[in-house]
């Protein structure tokens, strides 16, 4: 099973100030394909730049995978050089500092809190 978080981010700017919006947020266990295929579904839905894939725990066969389940999916290959807890530091930052938004019924994101 693969375990994933599937969230999307943008910036804000102008006159609300530097933040970011939290548009979908889920954690769940999925096998690959239907792990891709959900990942898919996010990415037209939320009309997404791309998926972002962390290839650092065999993780390099997604994009493949990805690519059978939907080829009109733009991907990303990324590999992490630090451990969570500091590639996590900046968004806790933006939370602490009350400068992100949740958009979307409160109850998509009651697992954030656990």
């Amino acid at each position: 099973m693969w375990r994933g978080a599937a969230s999307r981010w943008s910036r804000c700017s102008g006159t609300i100030g530097r933040g970011g919006y939290l548009l979908h947020a889920e954690q769940d266990r999925y096998p690959q394909t239907q792990a891709m295929m959900r990942a898919a579904r996010l990415y037209h839905e939320h009309r997404a730049d791309c998926v972002v894939i962390e290839a650092n725990n065999g993780g390099d066969y997604l994009p493949a995978l990805l690519e059978q389940v939907d080829p009109t999916v733009n991907w990303r290959i990324v590999h992490a050089t630090r451990g969570k807890r500091a590639r996590a530091a900046p968004a806790a930052q933006l939370y602490e500092q009350a400068r992100v938004s949740h958009v979307g019924p409160a109850r998509g994101f009651a697992e954030l809190e656990e």
